[in-house]
């Protein structure tokens, strides 16, 4: 298990309560041993929409489709000596699921947990696949919603007015 960071800019449809996200992510993975070291990068930027369902008290699961770009790389070593680098670019299809917890529709800041996967992305190295296909899970991610709280400013703005 390791931890890596997800930048995000989302655009909230309260009507449809669906979202579109525009996400990074860079992911990488070391292991080692006797001498070997074998390394793997993806960078990944994606596209993602994803529906809620229902809201049942504040737990509220969604899901969706996205696609991403990414820039695969695979670099090997053996005792210091570099034998190996492959690099590859590719779009894949993902499949998204999770949940918030919000209280209500109009909070400017929820806490939102998702589980990503890219099922067929891999890259060729001399005829074998090297799966870049791990499930990814976000949990306990801090969303805000900047316009809101613009909005809520506001309000209380033209409360304190009469």
């Amino acid at each position: 298990m390791k931890i890596f960071p997800e930048l995000g800019l989302t655009k909230y449809f309260h009507k449809a309560d669906l979202e579109i996200r525009l996400a990074y992510r860079p992911i990488w993975n070391k292991q080692e041993g006797y001498g070997f070291i074998h390394k793997t990068q993806r960078h990944s930027i994606s596209i993602e929409t994803f529906k809620f369902l229902f809201d049942y008290k504040g737990f509220v699961p969604f899901a969706g489709l996205g696609y991403s770009f990414n820039h695969l790389n695979m670099t090997e070593y053996d005792r210091g000596t570099k034998v190996q680098d492959k690099r590859s670019v590719q779009f894949a299809p993902l499949l998204i699921f999770g949940w918030d917890i919000r209280p209500t529709r109009v909070e400017w800041m929820i806490i939102r947990s998702n589980i990503r996967w890219t099922p067929w992305l891999s890259m060729n190295i001399d005829g074998n696949k090297l799966q870049y296909n791990d499930v990814e899970i976000n949990f306990l991610q801090y969303v805000v919603y900047p316009d809101r709280i613009i909005k809520k400013r506001d309000f209380k703005k033209q409360q304190v007015s009469y």
